[in-house]
């Protein structure tokens, strides 16, 4: 167990305050890094979370084994801080290629402006580049888009430092 290392080994930062953590039972919280993660948020905020399928076999024309198909996403929507959310979603039908629907109803949802707030950026970002790449009339939407995308994970990662 981590409570059990010994002082004298050496441990990086992160390893020291879980050390730290687990021997206090006190919860680490680096408030000025979270305070400075929220300093960028701009409204509207939208949360944003989609899902995917990867088939081995590929499910329509032109696409390739594993590659991804977006099939549903959830986005709810905050005018401003004390607004109501608003709520928006899309669930394919699976007898079509979903991909451009998905697309056109997303960037309508979207808007234009405010920060874009997603769990594990990575997989958001890429999924939109695929997207983008299969779909060159999307691409610079894509590229604006990305650039709006904020990582929820951050200020937990932040946190540790």
């Amino acid at each position: 167990m981590i409570k059990d290392i010994p002082d004298g080994v050496k441990l990086s930062d992160k390893q020291l305050i879980q050390k730290n953590c687990e021997l206090t039972g006190k919860t680490h919280i680096n408030k000025d890094e979270i305070k400075k993660f929220l300093d960028t948020i701009k409204y509207p905020v939208y949360y944003l979370d989609f899902e995917t399928v990867n088939p081995a076999i590929p499910l329509f024309d032109g696409m390739k084994p594993y590659q991804r198909i977006p099939f549903q996403f959830s986005i709810h929507i905050q005018d401003s801080p004390k607004s109501e959310l608003k709520h928006l979603s899309y669930i394919t039908d699976g007898k079509h290629d979903p991909r451009k629907e998905f697309l056109e109803i997303l960037k309508g949802g979207l808007g234009t402006k405010g920060s874009i707030i997603v769990h594990n950026q990575t997989f958001e970002k890429g999924m939109l580049k695929e997207l983008g790449d299969s779909f060159p009339k999307y691409k610079k939407w894509v590229e604006q888009t990305n650039e709006r995308i904020v990582d929820q994970l951050i200020p937990l990662v932040i946190s540790l430092l």
